[in-house]
């Protein structure tokens, strides 16, 4: 499982920096030892009282967002070897937070990732 920093995200030290606008970021999880058609499920949390979800895009992906961040569901069948199609979110600043990205996954994957991150809201 990776995330990967997209348009508006500095990336230093391994953690993320945003100042202000929206930023995006892309999930990709690797496919299981074997051909399923169980669902992957992922988790991601994030300081929701410093972000707005401003887009989510993603072959199959269906989300709803939650109390702290996204609940998702890809029904793929993938491949021994293959990937879920990547999940890329975009996300709008709207306050100050020293916090984490968190995914976990679960279903037909299992892991985690995480990464720092720094929302600077100063003008």
């Amino acid at each position: 499982m990776e995330m990967v920093p997209g348009k508006g995200v500095l990336e230093s030290d391994g953690k993320w920096r945003l100042h202000g606008g929206v930023f995006t970021f892309v999930t990709t999880v690797g496919g299981p030892a074997s051909k399923t058609s169980e669902p992957l499920v992922l988790r991601l949390s994030m300081p929701m009282d410093a972000v707005d979800i401003a887009s989510i895009t993603g072959d199959q992906w269906q989300c709803d967002e939650v109390e702290d961040g996204l609940a998702c569901r890809n029904a793929n069948v993938v491949e021994a070897g293959g990937t879920w199609p990547a999940l890329t979110v975009g996300v709008r600043q709207n306050g100050y937070a020293q916090d984490t990205f968190d995914v976990v996954v679960s279903g037909a994957g299992e892991g985690s990732a995480g990464v720092p991150v720094f929302l600077d809201s100063s003008v």
